[in-house]
């Protein structure tokens, strides 16, 4: 396994370690094939999305890269709810990979980890409550 699949599985396995309510997987799912204990509860996905800023030097290519993940974070309700439930949904899952993030306990090739930016649904798409976050690791 290359070191990048092993970063990415050790993302999701530490992720799922500190918030054991959520599902998390590197595999980007329908909610109509979660279960319904976790779509209120949160299902948090991890993607690889580029890599890049690499270190060329005579003797190594390619290396010490910086790499982007998303993370989309979902969650749904049965019925309708108000805007402000689904938005604070949103807020408890943007805390938690802020709290992830920053966890003193994260492994040594996760501490280099930094949220880029994050993005709400707005309340548009209520009973569905979404997060789409950019985070970097860099080597």
């Amino acid at each position: 396994m290359s070191d990048l699949k092993s970063r990415m599985n050790l993302l999701v396995s530490t992720f799922e370690t500190l918030f054991p309510n959520y599902a998390v997987s590197r595999s980007y799912e329908d909610l109509s094939s979660v279960e319904d204990d976790y779509l209120a509860a949160g299902i948090f996905t991890f993607l690889l999305d580029s890599e890049g800023d690499y270190d060329n030097t005579l003797y190594e290519r390619a290396a010490n890269s910086s790499q982007r993940i998303v993370c989309i974070a979902r969650a749904q309700f049965n019925d309708y709810v108000s805007g402000v439930d689904i938005e604070n949904t949103e807020i408890d899952m943007l805390e938690s990979i802020k709290t992830f993030i920053n966890s003193p306990s994260l492994p040594a090739d996760l501490q280099n980890i930094n949220l880029l930016s994050a993005r709400l649904s707005g309340q548009q798409e209520n009973p569905l409550a979404w997060v789409i976050t950019e985070l970097e690791i860099t080597d």
